[in-house]
């Protein structure tokens, strides 16, 4: 009869030990060049992000910098809100912004 490779839990321990494994963690880049210098890179990737602030700082234009910045057709974007602007208004707002792309 063939003899089964048994470990013990020990020996998995060890082995698991002996290599320690490393999450690497992707970066997006804000589009903002200050910001993501000051954020190792820009925003971590898959994490949740809350962007607070008072009315008229900032937060929208922020929002959709992030969004030109990084989506693609293989990757789509999704920026949600509850509060804010119109679609139309916030579109029309941020077409004078040079990473607003209009489609061809």
């Amino acid at each position: 009869m063939a003899q089964k490779n048994q470990t013990t839990g020990q020996q998995r321990r060890q082995r698991a030990a002996s290599k320690p494994s490393k999450v690497v963690i992707r970066n997006l880049p804000t589009g903002i060049p200050g910001l993501d210098a000051i954020m190792g890179g820009g925003l971590p990737e898959f994490s949740f992000n809350i962007v607070a602030g008072g009315p008229g700082c900032g937060k929208t234009t922020m929002a959709h910098q992030f969004v030109f910045a990084n989506a693609t057709e293989k990757r789509p974007a999704l920026y949600f809100t509850i509060l804010g602007e119109s679609p139309i208004k916030m579109l029309r707002y941020q077409q004078q912004y040079t990473f607003f792309i209009r489609p061809c």
